[in-house]
């Protein structure tokens, strides 16, 4: 589904059980072994995040998930196209995949990523926006547990585009421009770990 934000695409979808499976397994595999024999992504990104790993065995399905929803997309947003500054074909590959396990008090800074175009797949979130207002001094003030974007606006004052996430989110994929910069916000209302999966995507220059 296009979500325009202030003229810039967005494209959001739920993922299907048959096609979270695989990743859901690697997921439950990575926290069974305690995190042992993957490697740490901690150094390569900017998030205050102790677990960060690069994923394996999930990647091809992921890819082949994500890929046919990036051409659902560019039919209506023709991102790819402005951005490549012609009409031909655009070719685009995979730069891998990583998952964070996030613990409550832990964040990721305002920051944006390599490639053109980056995606998000929120598996589990342990609290509700109402979980987290009820645990904030100013509860009409809060972006606790939150997935946050700034934009320019026509006036060009800096805006704040939050998604206020809850275990509903569990599942969905969210397409972005790689330079849109975002942030993740630190949630307090629950010990139990938040999981995400990220990754980005570029043209291919060998196509």
């Amino acid at each position: 589904m296009l979500k325009p934000l202030n003229n810039i695409p967005l494209w959001e979808y739920k993922l299907t059980p048959d096609e979270l499976a695989p990743v859901v397994a690697e997921v439950d595999a990575i926290q069974a072994a305690n995190y042992a024999d993957y490697t740490s992504a901690s150094s390569q990104l900017a998030g205050d995040i102790e677990h960060q790993y690069f994923l394996k065995q999930c990647v091809e399905d992921l890819d082949a998930t994500i890929t046919r929803e990036i051409n659902l997309w560019e039919q209506q947003a023709n991102f790819l196209r402005t951005q490549n500054y012609n009409t031909s074909q655009h070719s685009i590959t995979s730069l891998g995949a990583w998952v964070n396990f996030q613990h409550k008090g832990e964040n990721n800074p305002l920051h944006s990523h390599g490639g053109i175009l980056s995606w998000v797949l929120w598996l589990k979130i342990p609290y509700t926006h109402e979980d987290e207002q009820a645990h904030q001094t100013h509860p009409n003030q809060s972006f606790a547990g939150m997935f946050g974007m700034t934009y320019t606006n026509v006036l060009g004052n800096i805006e704040l585009a939050g998604w206020q996430l809850s275990k509903e989110m569990e599942g969905t994929l969210l397409l972005f421009p790689s330079k849109l910069k975002h942030c993740v916000y630190p949630y307090y209302s629950t010990d139990d770990v938040r999981i995400s999966l990220s990754g980005n995507y570029a043209f291919n220059t060998n196509a």
